[in-house]
């Protein structure tokens, strides 16, 4: 019996990765999946059919890699082994002036013209019509280095003291998706704040800051020193 004039191939590739998005939460994605059908009834034919499948696991990958550039490195979060600061938070960053809560509270207007940049675990907030955010907070310090739960930069968290200090308070212009939502900014929240004290301390809440800029990591984000015993680095 003759052989068919013409045999089809096909050929399925499915290749799966589990990436990083703007949340900070992984998630798969599946860079292709179809079938291809092309003659194979000579060996040229046989030859071109393992060419393309080399091709396309080569698109595949650089598709992999084009994905996870976008996802920027330590990502929102700063899943890094150490602090990493946001493009948006670069100027702020540099422009901090060392100044302990103590040292505030002590003499706030002697700090009104400088531009503190403050860790703070959000006790209270309260956001009125136009999105602006009176933010109350219990002052944290960031650990030398973050901890990790095996030995990937991904499984590392932004790491903050586990013992709460002086409470101190921002006003803040929210971002939409930190007015609503599931990973809005609440009680529980770790912000970090970069504002100007304003010379105002209440006795209970402590001093007040006006906001130039902010972030915020919602819980389950970042962790506190006391994660030391269940993350191993």
């Amino acid at each position: 019996m003759e052989p068919s004039l013409r045999s089809v191939l096909r050929v399925r590739l499915l290749t799966r990765a589990k990436l990083f998005g703007e949340t900070g939460r992984p998630f798969e994605v599946a860079l292709f999946h179809g079938s291809l059908q092309w003659p194979a009834c000579t060996q040229w034919e046989r030859a071109f059919t393992t060419v393309s499948m080399i091709g396309l696991r080569i698109a595949a990958l650089t598709l992999l890699l084009s994905l996870a550039a976008g996802c920027g490195g330590a990502g929102p979060y700063g899943f890094s082994r150490h602090y990493v600061a946001l493009d948006a938070e670069e100027e702020h960053f540099e422009s901090v002036t060392p100044a302990t809560h103590e040292d505030v509270r002590r003499d706030a207007d002697n700090y009104r013209e400088n531009t503190l940049g403050w860790f703070g675990m959000v006790v209270a907030v309260d956001v009125d019509a136009s999105g602006v955010g009176t933010i109350t907070m219990t002052h944290r310090t960031l650990a030398p280095r973050n901890i990790c739960e095996d030995a990937t930069e991904a499984s590392c968290r932004v790491t903050v003291s586990g013992r709460a200090g002086g409470r101190f308070v921002a006003r803040v212009q929210l971002r939409p998706e930190d007015v609503a939502g599931q990973d809005r900014l609440w009680m529980g929240s770790l912000v970090k704040i970069y504002g100007t004290p304003t010379g105002d301390v209440d006795e209970h809440d402590g001093p007040l800051l006006e906001t130039h800029f902010y972030r915020h990591w919602p819980r389950g984000t970042f962790v506190t020193t006391g994660a030391r015993g269940n993350m191993r680095r």
